[in-house]
Parts: structure tokens; C-alpha cells; sequence
């Protein structure tokens, strides 16, 4: 992210040189900064591996996030932005790679098949601890949105529409929530899925082990879209 900030100064400099600092301070103000982050923290770095369990506990590690968070976006402001939307987390519990890891797991606590075989759950405790992110960060948001003068904010909301598509599939036209549309489903992601995927994606929220589908982003853009404009904009 420190990369994607000093990227963007560099921005900023080449369009104050092209159209003027005036012009180009507007075009920045007038922007609006989309913010997703958190997600591959806590999965690839606290819950598969680790790294970060040896020295935070999980609200800790919320706690050291959220405040990365905060340093990210002082920084952008110092650079001109003014209106930001920041996504939470979502059900991260229900996320194919997590279901995997978790049914392994039990299986070699108990040594029986019962549960590799049996139906894929969400892992309830690390849903709670998405929720329990997600309402720190909504309260971030209200303390930046009062400390930085004239600032914007839009709170994404991604934990209960991805839900709400969980617990009822066929509203979106999905037949597959708890695997990937590539592989196997249940573990492949990025790269290792380039050897094939299933006959029609849109019936999957999940395109890999980890990342939504593209239907899922659609269907995530026309209920959020336009309230999210609104925030910004009114």
C-alpha cells in the first residue's frame, strides 16, 4: 500500500506538470478513492500461517490494521483526496479456502472421513471476527470523517450482501456457494487455476478458492452503486 500511495504522488506531480496545479488539485478533490484491504491479511497471514498469531491476538491484529488503515488514508488526504469509500470485510469464514482448511483440519484431529465427506460449513468464529472488523472500521470511519476537514466517507458493506447471496443462491442465480469455479474449487487460486474452469460462471460465487465471482462483483455493484454516489455526492 506504501508503494500505491508514493505511485500516486508521482501522479499527482505529472498532472500538476501537464494541466496546472490549480486544475489538477480539483481533478484529485473531486475523485473518489475506492479502499479494499484486509481480507488477504487476516487469511494468508493470520489464519493459514502463523506469522502474525506468534505476536497479536485477533483483536490485535484488527487493531494494527485499522490502524495501517488510518495512516493510508492521512496520506492520501495530505495529497489532495477528499472523498473515500473503504469496503469491510466479508464472511471470511465462508470462503472456500477456509472451509477446505477447516474440514482437513478436523479430519486430523479425528481421523474420521465423516466430516471430509459431510457438507462444507462457514466457520463461525472467523465470521464473528469479520463482523467485529468491520465495526471498528465503521467507527474509524466516523472519527476520520470528523478530523479531517472537508472529507466524505462511504462505508462498504460487503459482509451481509455476500451473506444474503449465501443464504439464498437462487435470488442470484447461483447453484454453487461453498466452492470456486475453478479446479477443484476448494483450494486453487490466482495462477493454479489456469488450467480450466466450469461450464458457466455465473453459476458460482466464487470464481477461485478465494475471489468472487464476476457475477458476484455485479450483483455487489447495482445494490451498492448507487448509495454509495449518494454519500459522496449529497
Amino acid at each position: 500500500m506504501g508503494s500505491q500511495v508514493h505511485n500516486f504522488e508521482e501522479y499527482v506531480g505529472r498532472l500538476r506538470e501537464g494541466v496546472g496545479r490549480e486544475k489538477a488539485d480539483g481533478v484529485v478533490k473531486s475523485a473518489v478513492f475506492v479502499i479494499g484491504a484486509g481480507s488477504n491479511d487476516l487469511i494468508m497471514n493470520y489464519y493459514l500461517t502463523p506469522l502474525r498469531r506468534v505476536s497479536f491476538s485477533v483483536d490485535e491484529y484488527h487493531g494494527f490494521l485499522l490502524q495501517k488503515m488510518e495512516s493510508f488514508v492521512q496520506r492520501l488526504y495530505t495529497l489532495g483526496a477528499r472523498k473515500f469509500t473503504i469496503s469491510g470485510l466479508p464472511p471470511l469464514g465462508c470462503v472456500p479456502i477456509q472451509m477446505t482448511i477447516n474440514t482437513v483440519t478436523a479430519l486430523m484431529k479425528t481421523g474420521s472421513f465423516t466430516r471430509l465427506l459431510g457438507p462444507r460449513v462457514c466457520i463461525d468464529q472467523q465470521n464473528a471476527d469479520s463482523v467485529s472488523y468491520n465495526s471498528r472500521l465503521q467507527a474509524l470511519i466516523n472519527r476520520m470523517e470528523s478530523s479531517l476537514e472537508g472529507t466524505r466517507f462511504a462505508y462498504v458493506d460487503i459482509y451481509n450482501p455476500v451473506m444474503h447471496m449465501i443464504k439464498n443462491p437462487g435470488a442470484y442465480g447461483f447453484t454453487h456457494t461453498s466452492i470456486g469455479c475453478c479446479g477443484s474449487g476448494m483450494i486453487e487460486m490466482g495462477p493454479a487455476c489456469n488450467g480450466g474452469s466450469c461450464a458457466d460462471t455465473s453459476k458460482y460465487l466464487f470464481w477461485d478458492s478465494v475471489h468472487p465471482s464476476q457475477a458476484t462483483y455485479r450483483a455487489l455493484s447495482d445494490q451498492l452503486m448507487q448509495s454509495l454516489l449518494s454519500q459522496l455526492t449529497n
